[in-house]
């Protein structure tokens, strides 16, 4: 439509207005007349005269309603006609219409895709009934602040029967399964649980049932309920498995029923094999009482309605008391802590996704800034426009009401953009992310996260068409359509312009510190001396099922006969086998007495982790041997009560004497035979590179004869090529042993440091990025004022200003702005840092040489960012710019 066919719509809609405004009053007017002649006559009024007055009245009404009607046709009419107006703008503008919309894509896309996976692992609701009341029961030790232990089978019946907090509670713990029987042999993650944890849970079966209370008896359990993915994978989805009997560690067990692929039971921090089950079986409890024992299993618990967390801990803290006075020996410095399960499944990575979702919140800032200015350079352009229009007769809502939806088709662009852009972040986020980062939940780009978009997309676009919408509210129309009048809206944005930069400058410091920190935690946790050599070693773990290698020696002959094999290997330096490598996952430990010394009362017992080693294990790991011996071939495969201690084991409880030759009493065989000490190695971290070494007893084979050890082969060159070697051999044999946990040693050692490399790496690429926005955005103020500034650099050349002179100006305004950030910044990043507190290991929430460099890196970028309009500036003709004006 052209220009003169919109002037006279737009007459014809005024005029429209007018007569119905004069409309809507007289009748008002007559309304109000025909009520105060009835009040005169008090009731004595004709009835047509009341008739008079409800019709006018209706009248009335009805204008009223055409009135409404009209407002919202002329209120979306208008707010169309805005979104045109935008787009027209947006094509004419093309270069910066893609400058704004790729930036906000950055900012909002990042944010959303932090967003996903912290909806995922923090927010969103658990697939279970009731997900809020339900409760991790873990056991706490006095002497390990903060340490969450399993629980004793014991202290779980005792719990379950003493309680009444709790609706239900429910006992599990990880017990790898071999299916044989369906295809190859395949080791399957599998969980022994209660009876009873599907309806604790809210969880049904997809086909069949769940576990009956008869099955949850020893030697009456024997059925099982498969995963929907192992029922797709191994069975192909048959309907008719249930009632089928499967070899599990050859025992047979029969299909009970199949879970649904949305019932996803959970995996707990407390889980050893830190992999999703896909069978379970019930837990077989004895019909006699259970004796305080072993420390293995995970609990959980749903409270009852209206019990608080509080009630709860209250009254499981006088339970544990009680069992105390009944077996102080056992339970004496040990106690119970509640979790909610939500918070138990995120897990450690709370801290860093929360840091996250702190930086990404910085860069979308950062870049909502940066848009800001360059809004505002683009209204100062206008200015004359708008004082054009204001002059005509539209009103300044009007003018401030286009600018916002200019500024919010701007945004909804970005927005569309940026969701695209979190879909491939989201990946990319998903792959950096630690193994079993999101417990039971999966990230789904669904419409929670899209609400997410657009809401953080209309919240920029309100940011962004603020500053402008106020500068024109603001314009004096006058004063910008005087001749060579220069741009009010460029005057009075130009200290908006400069607290956008200078914001930029101080968020981009705290972000660049933060990551400085994590990045400087990193690398010394990297450096740390782990006590052993990672390199070129191959690791998988067997189980041997305890129904074929029942008698005594079975187990201790296979893993001895498939040594000797797998050391005639080529390109095979040495082989070991081990209960578990360093850094693979939980380990077992207990208490024990020194042969010689006072007992230690209950509840200060000392205490000692336990790894079952061969006789090569030092050498294979490089461990050193400090003092003594290790274990001889004939201690491998018999009982000779001998043991290997560490360093630190050494020097805590054995100061100032020699330990070789005294004995201890470890609380872990049937039969506590006094071990004697025969050497003393070096420190492992078997936690993890930021644990400090503990005390460890190595026992050869012989004194803990366990049936589920780790293969270690150390070789020349790739470890990964040699697993089909070894897999032949196991085959050889024993063709139905399946091999699991396949791996090398430095994967496992990466793997260790995952949370520490996600939280440095992503907190690091937000960091970059915010400080290329910042620098753009100090160049882009800079640029602009220098712009403004043309005609002054001219007359100051033409008087005789020396480049120099006109330069130091430029660099002087950029400077200024640069150190007010900079100090705001180091003010910010130093509070800030106290959140990273728990992220750091071995450096300072303060550290003086991440903020001197991050500080004077920032400086630096911008120096050069304020250089390149400067020396544009001295460039400046006095001439051709006393001309343009």
């Amino acid at each position: 439509m052209n220009s003169a066919g919109k002037f006279w719509r737009r007459m014809k809609m005024l005029f429209q207005r007018g007569r119905f405004e004069r409309e809507l009053g007289e009748e008002m007017r007559l309304h109000r007349e025909m009520r105060e002649r009835e009040e005169r006559e008090a009731g004595s009024a004709p009835d047509e005269a009341r008739y008079a007055a409800a019709r006018r009245f209706g009248n009335v009404l009805e204008l009223r309603e055409r009135g409404r009607d009209m407002w919202k046709w002329n209120w979306l009419e208008d707010f169309f006609q805005d979104v045109q107006y935008g787009l027209r703008l947006i094509r004419k503008n093309a270069g910066f219409s893609a400058i704004v919309v790729m930036t906000l894509a950055l900012g909002i896309g990042a944010s959303t895709a932090v967003f996903g996976v912290a909806d995922a692992v923090l927010l969103r609701p658990l697939p279970y009934g009731n997900e809020k009341r339900l409760m991790m029961v873990w056991e706490t030790n006095a002497a390990r602040s903060g340490y969450h232990n399993v629980v004793s089978p014991a202290n779980f019946q005792f719990w379950k029967k003493n309680n009444t907090v709790f609706d239900e509670m429910a006992g599990m713990y990880d017990q790898n399964r071999s299916l044989t029987g369906e295809g190859e042999p395949e080791q399957i993650p599998a969980q022994s649980v209660s009876t009873n944890i599907f309806t604790l849970l809210g969880v049904s079966p997809l086909l069949g049932r769940t576990f009956s209370a008869e099955e949850g008896v020893a030697n009456q359990n024997h059925v099982v309920i498969l995963s929907y993915g192992l029922w797709k994978r191994k069975f192909g989805g048959d309907a008719n498995v249930v009632g089928k009997t499967i070899q599990l560690s050859g025992v047979p067990h029969v299909v009970v029923g199949v879970m649904p692929a949305t019932a996803r039971l959970f995996v707990p921090t407390g889980s050893q094999t830190g992999a999703p089950p896909q069978l379970w079986v019930p837990i077989g409890w004895p019909t006699t009482t259970i004796r305080p024992g072993g420390r293995f299993m995970m609990a959980v618990a749903r409270l009852r309605s209206g019990v608080s967390i509080a009630e709860a801990q209250g009254q499981m803290d006088s339970i544990v008391r009680e069992y105390t006075k009944l077996f102080p020996d056992f339970e004496t410095g040990w106690g119970v802590r509640l979790v909610p399960v939500h918070k138990e499944l995120a897990g450690t990575m709370r801290s860093p996704l929360v840091v996250l979702l702190g930086a990404v919140g910085f860069v979308l800032l950062i870049a909502c800034a940066n848009v800001a200015n360059l809004m505002l350079s683009q209204s100062a352009a206008r200015d004359r426009e708008i004082a054009v229009r204001i002059a005509l007769g539209a009103g300044r809502g009007r003018i401030v009401r286009q600018a916002l939806t200019e500024s919010l088709v701007l945004a909804a662009m970005g927005g569309a953009l940026g969701y695209l852009v979190a879909l491939w972040g989201n990946s990319a986020l998903l792959s950096l992310a630690p193994k079993n980062l999101l417990g039971a939940q999966e990230v789904h780009m669904d419409f929670r996260v899209l609400i997410f978009t657009t809401a953080i997309s209309i919240l920029c676009g309100l940011i962004l068409g603020a500053a402008p919408a106020y500068g024109a509210r603001r314009s004096a129309p006058m004063e910008a359509l005087r001749e060579g009048g220069r741009s009010l809206v460029a005057i009075r944005g130009k200290s908006l312009r400069n607290i956008f930069a200078v914001g930029e400058i101080a968020l981009s410091l705290i972000l660049l510190a933060g990551a400085g920190l994590l990045i400087r935690s990193f690398t010394r946790l990297l450096s740390v001396e782990p006590g052993f050599n990672p390199s070129n070693l191959l690791m998988m773990r067997m189980t041997l099922p305890a129904t074929k290698y029942s008698q005594t020696g079975q187990n201790i002959q296979f893993f001895q006969q498939m040594l000797e094999r797998v050391r005639t290997l080529p390109g095979v330096r040495s082989a070991t086998i081990t209960n578990s490598f360093p850094l693979t996952g939980t380990t077992s430990g207990t208490s024990f007495d020194i042969v010689g010394k006072p007992i230690a009362p209950a509840g200060a017992r000392n205490f000692t982790e336990v790894q079952i080693v061969e006789p090569d294990y030092f050498r294979t790991l490089g461990i050193p041997l400090l003092r003594g011996r290790t274990f001889s071939a004939e201690e491998e495969t018999a009982m000779r009560h001998v043991v290997v201690i560490s360093e630190t084991m050494a020097r805590e409880y054995f100061p100032n004497e020699d330990p070789i030759g005294k004995k201890l009493i470890i609380d872990m065989k049937e039969q506590n035979d006094a071990d004697e000490i025969v050497g003393i190695v070096g420190d492992v971290k078997r936690a993890g590179l930021d644990s400090s070494p503990g005390a460890i007893c190595y026992w050869p084979h012989a004194e803990l004869p366990l049936n589920s050890m780790m293969l270690g082969v150390r070789v020349e060159s790739d470890p990964m090529a040699l697993v089909g070697s070894v897999r032949g051999i196991v085959a050889q044999i024993d063709k139905d042993l399946p091999i699991f946990e396949v791996e090398t040693l430095e994967h496992w050692m990466g793997d260790s440091v995952a949370r520490q490399r996600f939280s440095a790496l992503l907190v690091g690429l937000f960091a970059g990025i915010a400080f290329v926005l910042a620098a753009v955005g100090v160049y882009g103020v800079i640029a602009y004022a220098v712009s403004q500034r043309t005609r002054e650099f001219g007359v100051r050349m033409a008087l005789g200003a020396e480049a120099g002179d006109v330069a130091w100006l430029v660099l002087k305004s950029g400077l200024q702005i640069a150190a007010i950030g900079i100090s705001l910044g180091l003010l910010g990043g130093l509070g800030i840092s106290q959140f990273l507190r728990g992220l750091l290991f071995h450096v300072s929430p303060y550290d003086p040489v991440t903020f001197v460099c991050v500080a004077a890196a920032l400086g630096s970028v911008t120096l050069v960012a304020c250089w390149v309009p400067a020396r544009r500036a001295t460039k400046v003709d006095p001439m051709v710019a006393l001309r343009q004006e």
